[in-house]
Order: structure tokens, then sequence, then C-alpha cells
């Protein structure tokens, strides 16, 4: 993609109910005609009542990342594409096609928690009925046979064709209201009691944008002449048209999208004033991802920040500085810091950097109690930068720590303490407005004089404790990746209150979550996963807290059974997979074989995910909750190719039926794959291969995953060994692995006079 955009996966999702006295769409236009009804997952479909009532279902969504918002340098959107998973629930004896439409919401900022079809937040009443939305989007087409099936490129233009300047009419909307999906055009017409009840899972909104991005600059200081040529890198100075007509619906007219940076402003950020270059005077667009300039004029000494325009028709002026936003070559884009242009006759680099330290800064991200942040900046002494004030408060900084276990591959996190003066209270009043704990903060340094966009970030953090000591305060930090993977996986649980006719034995029973093939088709207990048994009433199992691609095989006490003689499976609650038998199976042991989630991205050619780097990446981001913008995607699809190059891009699975916490299952993923991960210093998750000089090729030992040949010696382990017992290809429903062998070096074994085998007590990986 060649327009920059940036991705949403995390998601809240509310279903408004309508029981309308016309017809299943949308004309249901007074409060009587909605529902009380609550519900805190997706469902899209209706239900005919009689001759002229229905029931119908209205999902609304938003994401839930609290950077989800416009903010400054991306606030110009050319239009939101997105993907979302359908899954049959109930349907009648019919083959049903149906259109899905997905609209900006423009009524009232709801509640996810207790939205209503009467109420935005379950007391007060929507604005109008019914509620406002944008109905100027793609349809696409769903056919029930197909489910489950992903949905792709639900699109919306933010602007449309009109007279005048756009300006982006409904893009507020979209950020602080989000989207509501609508199904019509049932084919055929429901009958009476026909009722069509699909599950909808979103699983990402990813929204391109106007504004332009610089990654670099060739060169990043000049001297007062001027006359220096400097090349800026990036993306967005001129999106193809064909790109952003792709949604467009003739938006931008006979003239095009003009979409090219037409200024850059150098601000002078000690009172110099500002400079402006002007395309074809001073600077050329070179590309989509370049622009040259020329020569720099005569400029006055000091730092500059680099602006950028662009003046379109439809609209308006479109800014953005230097460095605010970043991109990978996909054009994905995340948070940066804003670059700064030094102009000076005396500056030379290495010279200046030789004779002085670096200084510390510390800026702190807080919340109070009603969700509003503020940002504290600190340092050791006073510093005005250009735009921020930084407070002399830091006494001392413990060591960063960075390290990589070498044998498991996963990033050794230890506590760091950054005291800072509190003589006069200042931190003691923080604390009893805003919440310190688990809060975000970035450590980063920068040399004397050097202009303050220079800076080089040292780590990511966030707030694990605080405490006052005297005229002092400690606050006690911990790697952003702790954040994400001190949680216990499986996260759901099966409770009596949301199950209340669940069988007795299956209560508190984790939801499993499946990733990849999870098959037992041999042996004498046939089946890979158990399901829970949460409907006695209705003889319903649950499979898994996702939508499974595909169930395969069923097994009731080690028999196979047959659909649809037997069972069906079914998709409810957000899209949870369930077997639904014609009988009751008592106090039998249900088990079955699946093919695990999907993501539209990162599926197989089969349809859902397999490549191990993409378990590893589904893993991060769904099961372990990391927003998406701190994935390094461009590492995990290298990962992702040297698995393609193995042949092992259909191998990976991830099973999880049993409590552990995420940080143990990321080390058994790491270590199974062969791989190691790490956090980069701008908070991104990445992983990468050990090294490869230290396997054979084609040949690991997979304990949780699989094994792609005979074992060998395992390498990177600290103790010495002759003898190694791997096992491998994990079947959680009867706690065992399908495969295993001992590998020995016979001729080490003689020379020693004994077999040195690990103790396998103390280390569970090989368990």
């Amino acid at each position: 993609m060649s327009v920059p955009y940036r991705e949403w996966v995390h998601f809240n999702v509310a279903t408004l109910q309508s029981e309308s006295d016309n017809h299943p769409y949308w004309a249901q236009n007074a409060i009587t005609k909605w529902t009380d009804d609550h519900y805190g997952y997706g469902i899209i479909g209706a239900h005919r009542l009689g001759a002229t009532s229905y029931r119908s279902w209205f999902p609304l969504i938003i994401p839930s990342d609290k950077d989800f918002k416009l903010e400054d340098g991306m606030d110009e959107i050319v239009d939101f594409i997105h993907q979302a998973m359908f899954a049959g629930e109930q349907v009648s004896d019919i083959s049903v096609l149906m259109k899905i439409r997905a609209n900006i919401f423009r009524d009232t900022i709801w509640n996810p928690e207790k939205v209503t079809g009467k109420h935005y937040d379950g007391t007060n009443p929507w604005s109008v009925y019914p509620p406002l939305y944008r109905n100027y989007a793609y349809d696409r087409i769903l056919r029930w046979l197909e489910l489950p099936r992903i949905i792709t490129d639900l699109n919306f233009m933010s602007c449309f064709a009109g007279t005048g300047i756009e300006a982006n009419t409904y893009q507020n909307d979209l950020f602080s209201k989000g989207i509501l999906i609508e199904s019509m055009n049932y084919d055929p017409i429901l009958g009476i009691g026909d009722i069509v009840k699909i599950s909808y899972v979103p699983h990402s909104l990813k929204i391109r944008y106007l504004n332009p991005v610089v990654n670099s600059l060739s060169q990043c200081y000049s001297p007062t002449a001027g006359g220096v040529a400097i090349i800026l890198y990036g993306l967005g100075f001129n999106n193809p048209d064909s790109e952003l007509d792709e949604n467009a619906w003739g938006c931008p007219g006979v003239a095009g999208w003009q979409d090219l940076v037409d200024y850059i402003y150098l601000e002078g950020l000690q009172g110099q004033g500002t400079t402006t270059l002007t395309r074809a005077v001073h600077f050329s667009v070179d590309s989509n991802s370049q622009i040259t300039i020329y020569n720099l004029p005569a400029m006055s000494e000091g730092s500059y920040n680099i602006k950028l325009e662009k003046r379109t028709t439809f609209l308006g002026n479109i800014f953005a500085y230097a460095g605010d936003w970043l991109c990978d070559p996909d054009g994905r884009v995340r948070r940066g810091s804003r670059m700064s242009f030094l102009v000076s006759d005396s500056y030379v680099e290495k010279e200046f950097r030789a004779k002085i330290n670096p200084l510390e800064f510390l800026d702190i991200r807080l919340k109070d109690k009603s969700g509003n942040y503020i940002n504290r900046h600190l340092a050791q002494i006073d510093i005005c930068t250009p735009q921020t004030f930084y407070e002399g408060r830091i006494l001392s900084i413990s060591p960063v720590p960075r390290k990589i276990d070498d044998k498991y591959g996963t990033p050794l996190i230890a506590d760091m303490d950054i005291k800072v003066a509190n003589p006069d209270r200042y931190f003691s009043k923080l604390i009893t407005s805003y919440i310190f704990k688990n809060q975000e903060a970035d450590l980063f340094f920068a040399w004397g004089d050097e202009p303050f966009g220079w800076r080089t970030s040292v780590i990511k953090l966030f707030i694990t404790d605080i405490s006052r000591k005297g005229a002092e305060c400690s606050i006690k930090f911990r790697d952003i990746l702790e954040k994400y993977f001190s949680k216990i996986i499986p996260s759901q649980i099966c409770i009596e209150e949301e199950y209340p006719n669940i069988h007795p034995d299956h209560v508190n029973s984790y939801m499993p979550e499946i990733i990849g093939n999870s098959f037992l088709l041999s042996g004498e207990h046939p089946g890979a996963i158990k399901a829970v048994y949460v409907d006695t009433s209705n003889y319903t199992y649950l499979a898994s807290r996702g939508t499974l691609i595909g169930i395969d095989q069923v097994y009731v006490d080690d028999i196979l059974k047959s659909t649809p003689a037997d069972y069906s499976v079914f998709y409810a609650r957000g899209g949870r997979t369930y077997i639904r038998f014609t009988g009751d199976q008592g106090d039998a042991i249900v088990k079955f074989n699946s093919r695990g989630y999907a993501f539209h991205a990162w599926n197989s050619a089969n349809g859902y995910i397999q490549n191990p780097a993409y378990v590893l990446a589904y893993f991060v981001v769904f099961l372990c909750g990391q927003p998406m913008a701190f994935l390094d995607i461009i590492d995990i699809d290298e990962l992702k190719s040297y698995f393609v190059d193995l042949n092992a891009h259909e191998s990976g699975k991830f099973p999880v039926e049993d409590e552990k916490s995420a940080m143990n299952y990321l080390r058994q993923l790491l270590f199974s794959f062969g791989t190691k991960a790490f956090i980069k210093r701008d908070g991104r998750f990445t992983a990468g291969v050990k090294s490869k000089c230290s396997f054979s090729d084609a040949v690991k030992i997979y304990d949780q995953i699989d094994c792609f040949g005979e074992p060998d010696r395992q390498e990177n382990l600290p103790e010495a060994m002759t003898t190694i017992t791997a096992r491998w290809d994990w079947i959680s429903s009867e706690n065992l692995y399908k495969s295993g062998m001992k590998d020995e070096r016979p001729e080490l074994i003689d020379y020693y006079d004994t077999p040195i085998e690990k103790d396998r007590r103390k280390d569970p990986l090989l368990v």
C-alpha cells in the first residue's frame, strides 16, 4: 500500500436490536420500535416474526485503543477499510444471500457497557430515531453457505462529491462514534418465521491518510550560507490518484486529487522566523516517497522544525511535521519524534559529542479517574526545549537492562528505578489526582546544544509502583513487554452467570484458544481439544472462545460422530464456536479436531493462520492484548518468509486450554520455533530467528508446536549434554506429546564414560 495508514484490531462492540413493523432494514423511526436489550458483542441479521413485523440487529463498533483519535499530523483521512469475520449462528432452512454495509455512525457517543437500541448509555435516549448514520459505503455480498467468512474492504469515504471544500465532513464522527454495520436486500425475501442471525466479529480497521510522512533526512545541518541539497524520505508526498480513487465515488472530480506537497516551511525555534520553500522553485516531489530540496537558502543560525503543506481542492490545507509520524515500507504509520534541522557554521557532530555527556529525559503519561491524560516532562536539570519545559527533578536513574535469554529467546526484564525530587510535595499531590501504576513512559537522551529533535530513544517503560520517602520519590518501571505478558492465558472462563445451564463438572473451565491445526486422528483417545459442556438443556458444547475456520471431527468417548445426524457447528456470542448435539451426551468426554483462527493479513492459502511467525504475532496482539501499532510487522514478515523457505509455513499451531502466564507461553513458542524476541527502543515487539549457524538445516526441536525432522542436539544451552529427550506436537486434551525421542551422541558418552542429560524437573520445556 502506498498511502500512509494506521490500523487498529481491538474493539468495543455492541448490538442494537429493533422491533420493526415494516421491513428488516433501517426504518424504525420511534423509540418504541427499539428494545432495551444489551448485547456486548456483534449480531447482524433479521427475524421475520409476522406478516409485517421483524426483529433486526445492527452492530456498533469503535476501536478500544486509547490512540484511536484524530491527532496532529494524522488528521485528514482518505477512507477506512474494515475487515470482519461473519459466522453463522442461526438460519432457517433457506440459502440466504444478503448485503453487508459499513457506515459512519453519527448520533451520540455511546457507552459500550450499557448501550441499547433505546438508550446510548442505558438511561438516556438517542437524539433521534433511527439514530443517524451515513450510508455512502460499498456493499459486500454475504452468503450463508460460505460462512465463516472474512469480508474484506468494507469501505467508506470520509469526504464525498460536492461543491467547495468538503473538509472531511464525517471523519470526526468516525473517531468519536465509530461504525454501524447493517444488512439488507435478503434473497430470498424472508418468510414468516424465517431467521438469519449471524455473529459479527471485527478484525481490523485500517484508516488511510492524506498527511505526508517524513521518515528521515539525507542531512540534518547546513551552514548559514545555505547551498546544501537535502533529500526527504517518507511517504504520501504524491499519492497515486488511482489508489485514492479506490473508494471515492468520484470525490475528486475531473481535476484529480492534486495530492502533492506544495510548500515546505523551516520554522525557526529560537526566534529566527520561518523560511518558506515552494515546489518547483525550491524543491521537487520526485516520487510518493522522496522530495529533493535543490539548495537551501541562507538562514540565521539555530534549529528549525520542518513543516510540509498540501493544498488540495476538496479537503483544504493539509499539514504535517517531519518526524511526528514514521511509516514502514508498506505505509503503516506509528508515532515518532519531531525532527529538527540545525543551521550552524561551527557544528561538527563527532567533535561536539566527544566533549560533552548526554542529558537524560523522561516523559510520563498519567491518567485521572475520568480517563483524561496529562504529560509530565522530567530531566536532571531544568531545560526549556523549543516546545516543552523539562523540570530538573531526576536525581538518579538505575542501569537500563537490555538482555535476551539465549536458551528460550525471551527478553530478560528487570526492575528499573528513577528517583525524583519531591521537596515541595509535587508528586505527592499528583498521586492524589492521577493514576501512576500501569501508565507509560519514555526514556531518552540528547546532547547539550544539539537540536532537541535529535534526541535518541533509550527504552519504552511502564510504571509498576511509586513510593515516597522524605523529600524524594522512587518510581519503579519495567519494560513495556511485561505490561502485556503478565496476564493469564486463557483469559476467559465459563461461569454460571453466563451459562446458567452449564454442566457442574465444567463450571470455571477455561475457554479454549486455538491457532493453527489441532488434530489427533489415531490412538486410543482421538481428538485434540476437549469441549466445555456449557448448556445441558440444548446439548451445547463450547469449542473455542473465537471463531474457528472449521471443526473436522467430533468424538464422544472416543467414538467418531457424524454431522448433521449427531451434531452441528454454529457461532454465537461474538463469534464463539459451539457444537450442538441432537441428544444429551451425559457425562461423556467430547473432543474434536479443528482448523483454528483467521486474520485476513496473516492467513495461509488455506484461509487461516498457520505460519509460525503469524502464530506468534496473533498470540502477542490478540491473546496478550498488545496494540497493533506496537508490533514490528516488517520483522514478523521477514520471519514468515524464513518459515516459507523451510517449507514450514503450514506447521505452526498453538492450542491453549490450560492456565499459564502469557510470558510462559511466549517462552514456549519462541523456544519451539527457534526464535528470539525483544522490544525495540520505540516499544515495538519484534522477533527473529536465533543464529542460523546453531542449527542443521530444517532440524529444530519443537516440543510445543511441531518437529520438521529428527532432533539434533540443541545448541545455545549453558549446560553440556550428551543426551537430550525431545518431545513435540503437544495435545492438550490428553496432556501428552504425540511424538518424542531420545537423541544421544555415543562418541561423547564413551569419551566422558557417562551420559549427561538435562534435568527435566527444572526445565518444563523439556518435560
